[in-house]
């Protein structure tokens, strides 16, 4: 059975098994793809894609940040999942690396444009350092320091509604390699239905993954939003 987050703490809309009623339009493994790409340091998308070792085993990144606003939401990411794409240039110096980080050797790193982002849930939490401390060395986000993605968060000022977008990562039968269009926040591709094959990490690990994210930072966790249970995909 898929992990189950209890009903008290998740946003309304959602059924009595504790997942949301509507989410993306997924027909046998064909959906619609945004036209705006998550565009994504050439570090997470690789430790999201090939993932990153520590002590002799292998994890992947699923999450990534966003506060109120961020493009990464921008164009109903909650109903149309993304494109995965990345930035051009290394991490900005406020936006340091962990030696696990440092280790994947990502500047050069070129991502097939084949892997298609679906967004799971969003844990909306508190904006508190003690949040990243945990994710950091925890096998979550360990190639980044955790002050990495508390300045990510933060921006120019405190954020209003901090969060962590949960996702999952699943290559898809089309190439967009021909298909891209540079913009400055995000890509943008043409719309278009595209077919998703498995699932970059499987079920039992993706579960196993989400339960340690949302039990390690429980009491820092103010809502979760669930968008679409992956693991039935």
């Amino acid at each position: 059975m898929p992990f189950k987050i209890p009903i008290n703490q998740l946003t309304p809309g959602f059924d009595d098994s504790g997942y949301k009623i509507t989410g993306p339009d997924i027909n046998d493994g064909r959906v619609i793809v945004n036209s705006i790409t998550l565009k994504v340091e050439k570090e997470n998308a690789k430790a999201m894609i090939e993932g990153y070792d520590k002590e002799g085993s292998k994890h992947f990144v699923t999450i990534f940040t966003a506060r109120e606003g961020a493009w990464s939401l921008k164009g109903n990411f909650r109903e149309n999942p993304k494109l995965l794409t990345t930035k051009k240039h290394d991490p900005r110096e406020d936006y340091p690396l962990s030696q696990l980080g440092e280790n994947l050797n990502a500047s050069d790193y070129c991502l097939p444009l084949r892997y298609l982002a679906v967004l799971h849930s969003i844990l909306h939490i508190k904006y508190d350092m003690q949040v990243w401390e945990t994710l950091c060395k925890n096998d979550i986000f360990d190639i980044w320091t955790p002050i990495a993605p508390y300045n990510m968060l933060k921006g120019k000022r405190e954020p209003k509604d901090p969060m962590i977008l949960l996702l999952r990562i699943f290559e898809i039968e089309e190439d967009f390699s021909e298909k891209i269009i540079e913009e400055n926040y995000a890509h943008a591709v043409k719309q278009q239905l595209v077919t998703m094959k498995q699932p970059v990490i499987p079920n039992d690990l993706f579960k196993e993954t989400t339960k340690k994210i949302t039990t390690s930072i429980d009491k820092y966790l103010d809502r979760i939003e669930e968008i679409y249970d992956t693991c039935k995909i």
